[in-house]
């Protein structure tokens, strides 16, 4: 690893880690995340300030 990889960003971090098909996420302070996992809750609901990320995803 590089000294540029260790470097703290300006930007807070969110990481995902799925492992056997689990799924849960670390983030910063002050770091809005929602985590849906349709494969297990195909109807799963998303809460509506995360709204237009998802369809933007799905638009892209």
């Amino acid at each position: 690893m590089s000294e540029n990889d260790m470097q703290v960003p300006n930007k807070p971090r969110v990481l995902v880690v799925v492992s056997g098909g689990v799924a849960y996420c670390l983030a910063d302070g002050g770091v809005d995340v929602a985590l849906i996992d349709y494969d297990n809750e195909p109807d799963a609901a998303i809460e509506p300030r995360f709204a237009d990320l998802l369809s933007a995803s799905e638009a892209g």
